[in-house]
């Protein structure tokens, strides 16, 4: 195995791997990774095929070559007794989905938020039985915590409010926060892992157009995960745009303000590797960077084993 595209293979889906999450061969190629040296060790020279046919027949190839899992529909790096049933949980992504889109329709009243989308193993058709919901909200600029109040008082309302110990299934999980102007992501580490998150966001709606500034300030994406991002970029432009609902936005800042002093007060004891500022709120107490890089790793590592048991 000497190419570049056999490389980008495996590393695509080592990745998915360590969810147990087999693809079919044109997942494969939507979700083929840039092969680049940043991450791991894989050539000297950069290439980037964009022909599926090629993709997919270099693909069977190393099945054929027994380098990879193929059961029929699904290829992995792991062998299929690893594999989550990707119909259940494509199942109860679907119903969680459909939960989230009730969502929207109470939280479109807040005139200051301006998109709402769901990531995680929701939006990939990964979810299991009790996972939560993860949600990402964009707001008008000076109103974040405003919004966040309004949000958190709907959750707490039905019941799926998260508190700070996670010991809720099955709750709404708000935990990445954006305000207008602070939509660019600019990873110093996990670049891959931040280029799928961005991929993979299923939108509910939009206000004003913001998801084209979303697009727009994170094109650096289509350097990483080209196909995947383009679909992202298909799906944002034949999005429509909400109805924007008028409101006085200087009287509003000022309890913007003061609802984000009394936040933070507040979740200053709980506080670990949450980001928080007046602009932006990432909500995730562990390190999932350092815990996917090194479980991706492992998983390339254990295959290169299995490789060389082969002789190959």
């Amino acid at each position: 195995m000497s190419t570049e595209l056999s490389r980008s293979i495996v590393l695509t889906l080592a990745y998915t791997a360590q969810f147990g999450f087999p693809l079919t061969p044109e997942e494969v190629w939507e979700r083929l990774i840039q092969s680049t040296r940043s991450e791991f060790l894989v050539g000297r020279r950069r290439f980037f095929p964009q022909d599926k046919e090629l993709v997919i027949r270099t693909l069977q190839n190393m099945v054929d070559q027994k380098l990879l899992f193929y059961d029929g529909s699904y290829v992995s790096v792991r062998p299929q007794k690893t594999w989550v049933h990707r119909d259940e949980r494509a199942h109860y992504a679907e119903k969680k989905l459909q939960e989230a889109r009730g969502v929207s329709q109470h939280l479109q009243r807040i005139p200051w938020l301006l998109a709402l989308g769901v990531s995680g193993s929701v939006a990939v058709g990964n979810a299991a039985k009790n996972d939560d919901i993860d949600f990402v909200i964009v707001t008008q600029k000076n109103h974040l915590w405003l919004t966040r109040l309004w949000v958190t008082a709907v959750a707490f309302l039905h019941g799926k409010r998260r508190s700070w110990n996670h010991e809720e299934e099955n709750s709404w999980c708000f935990n990445l926060w954006l305000e207008q102007d602070a939509l660019a992501f600019r990873p110093k580490r996990g670049i891959t892992y931040v280029a799928y998150e961005l991929c993979q966001v299923k939108w509910l709606f939009q206000r004003k157009g913001a998801l084209n500034q979303v697009v727009h300030h994170n094109n650096w994406v289509s350097q990483r995960v080209p196909h995947l991002w383009k679909r992202q970029q298909n799906s944002v432009k034949s999005m429509q745009s909400v109805a924007s609902i008028i409101h006085l936005t200087t009287a509003t800042g000022i309890l913007n303000e003061l609802a984000y002093l009394m936040q933070r007060l507040y979740m200053q004891r709980h506080i670990t590797r949450e980001r928080v500022s007046r602009s932006v709120a990432f909500f995730h107490p562990r390190d999932t960077v350092g815990e996917v890089r090194q479980r991706w790793r492992q998983e390339i590592v254990e295959w290169s084993a299995y490789v060389r048991g082969r002789g190959v």
